[in-house]
Parts: structure tokens; C-alpha cells; sequence
């Protein structure tokens, strides 16, 4: 497996940009995003903006916002602008938070031992799941937001 160090990863506070956050958590923006990554070619904005549900000046406000950050790469072919994601960088930055965040705030002991079990973590806010054999819930549909009661499975 390959392990990391702290040495090999920034400070965690480098790379986490507000810019790039900021980029990422408009709706419109993703949706952008989104339609760029299945398309796999650059597109022009116009071709974007069939797609969107804003106006063409709109687009092109936010693909030069993700364009400024990193996220997307432009090219002017004559009066056309074309925009492709950079999925290798945006990957790599994702990739770089990820292993920071993972030395600086290693997991719990439960969260480790789920996933070295094949399970998935704990959601966040979430208990952590009780030792045993399993205990199932049943929703009854009587009370509004149904109430709840535990059967052993013994």
C-alpha cells in the first residue's frame, strides 16, 4: 500500500481554498460541470448554455469563475471560447485534501475497523453501531414519522 507521510502532504490549511469551495457550491456551476465531464470534449459556451438553466452571460460567469480556480481549462478557437474540465488536477487537488485531512484528523477506531471490514464509515453525527448480532427495526406507519421498535434476532 502506498503510505503517505506528513512531510509529503501540505499543510492542510493551503489546501483548503475558500475560492475553490466557493466555485464548486453553486448549483449551476456543477450542473456545468457535470454536463463537461459526460460530454468528454471541450464545448463552447453557447453548447453549454442549451444545457443550462441560466442565461448565456450567466454561463459564462461561472465557467470563467471554475475556469479561474483551476477546475476548467479554456481555449479561444477563433470568436469561440471552448471549456473542458481538468480532471487530472481536480482529482489530484481532491486527492491531496483527502490524505491531508486523513493524517491531520486521522479516523475513529470504529470507522477503521468498519472499513478494514468492508463496511462503509459511520455518517457524520451518526452512533456508531453496537456489537452483537444484528437487531432490525421495524417502521410502523400508524403515527406520523412512524414510530419505532427494535425485534432481537436471536
Amino acid at each position: 500500500m502506498n503510505q503517505r507521510t506528513g512531510e509529503d502532504i501540505c499543510d492542510i490549511s493551503e489546501l483548503l481554498e475558500p475560492k475553490f469551495f466557493k466555485a464548486l457550491c453553486d448549483p449551476n456551476r456543477l450542473e456545468m460541470m457535470i454536463h463537461l465531464l459526460h460530454g468528454g470534449v471541450p464545448r463552447t459556451v453557447g453548447q453549454i448554455a442549451e444545457s443550462a438553466r441560466v442565461d448565456l452571460s450567466v454561463v459564462s460567469r461561472h465557467l470563467a469563475i471554475l475556469r479561474d480556480v483551476g477546475i476548467l481549462a479554456s481555449e479561444r478557437r477563433g470568436k469561440e471560447v471552448y471549456y473542458q474540465v481538468r480532471t487530472g488536477p481536480l482529482i489530484q487537488t481532491l486527492r491531496k485534501m483527502a490524505d491531508a485531512l486523513e493524517v491531520c484528523c486521522p479516523p475513529a477506531a470504529e470507522e477503521r475497523e468498519g472499513e478494514a471490514a468492508g463496511g462503509q464509515p459511520p455518517k457524520p453525527g451518526g452512533t456508531a453501531q453496537a456489537k452483537g448480532p444484528p437487531v432490525a427495526t421495524a417502521q410502523f406507519q400508524g403515527t406520523p414519522g412512524g414510530s419505532q421498535e427494535q425485534i432481537d434476532e436471536r
